[in-house]
């Protein structure tokens, strides 16, 4: 069993039964492939873990099936545990939240100076442009990918080493992705919406329809990988849509507005200030901000 929706509401409890279970580590394996990891490669797997939350899990779960070395420290990690790692083992694949090892791997840089990662496997949020150059820049990083899950769903869709952005190939295999307008109905290909989720290989406590609170859109692609077919764009949490004076924005949209400050973290806040609606901004970025070019731009 599973837990999800911790951060808003009750948890909701999500059950597995041994089939399902292997189900869905079976079917994981060739993603993790197509993310880059390779035998031999030695993986630290920052994903979290603790309150029966499935991200690492399920990982630990799928990169045991693999002929890999898999660290697994969930979000314990530290600078000197990761340099540790590097140094004592050679560990070069790197898995984990955009938040937690954005922050780590620059602390861990000024540290050591010749760290080097080869592979930054990503996933919950996107990742700056910026923060990807920093990362092939200052560590020389080869492959950068982002794999998108849900606790309730598990792996829904990945990048290849041909996709960038915010596109990721489906895995239409194991979950059917559907783009649906507030009423549930389902929008044409290239409307964004939110994502519903019908599992095609759970049947203890199966998903139809299962509304994950995300939104995207899907598109036909021909990709230079090889995979044809539906693609989705994954454009962010369904909360993440701002209502400001006369206009309607997602939070993905400004975080790319941003993109020439190299921010890397972004927290939009709406208030009432003097009787007028202001937005707020909390930035992270690499680099020193002034304010007032960022309100200006």
């Amino acid at each position: 069993m599973l837990r999800s929706g911790a951060t808003s509401g009750e948890p909701r409890y999500v059950v597995f039964s041994r089939t399902d279970w292997e189900n869905m580590v079976r079917e994981a394996l060739p993603v993790l492939r197509e993310l880059g990891v390779r035998n031999g490669d030695r993986v630290v797997n920052t994903l979290i873990g603790g309150s029966m939350y499935g991200g690492l899990l399920t990982s630990a779960s799928e990169l045991t099936r693999l002929p890999v070395e898999a660290y697994s420290t969930g979000q314990q990690i530290t600078v000197d545990l990761l340099l540790k790692l590097v140094d004592h083992f050679d560990a070069n694949v790197l898995l984990g939240q955009p938040a937690l090892i954005l922050p780590l791997l620059r602390d861990a840089k000024k540290q050591h100076p010749g760290l080097r990662i080869e592979t930054v496997i990503y996933g919950g949020t996107a990742m700056t442009e910026s923060d990807k150059s920093w990362l092939r820049t200052e560590l020389g990083t080869r492959r950068i990918t982002s794999i998108l899950a849900a606790n309730d769903g598990a792996q829904l869709g990945y990048q290849c080493g041909e996709l960038g952005g915010t596109l990721h190939h489906l895995n239409d295999d194991y979950n059917l992705i559907e783009v649906v307008d507030d009423e549930g109905r389902p929008l044409p290909d290239g409307e964004s919406g939110e994502l519903l989720v019908t599992s095609l290989q759970k049947f203890e406590g199966p998903l139809i329809r299962y509304r994950i609170g995300d939104v995207g859109r899907i598109v036909e692609r021909d990709c230079a990988c090889g995979v044809s077919g539906r693609t989705l764009e994954y454009l962010g949490r369904s909360d993440g849509l701002l209502r400001f004076k006369s206009c309607t924005v997602h939070h993905h949209e400004v975080l790319a507005a941003l993109e020439t400050f190299k921010v890397s973290q972004l927290q939009l806040e709406l208030d009432t200030r003097e009787h007028r609606e202001t937005l707020i901004l909390r930035t992270e970025s690499p680099e020193p901000l002034d304010a007032d070019r960022v309100r200006a731009h």
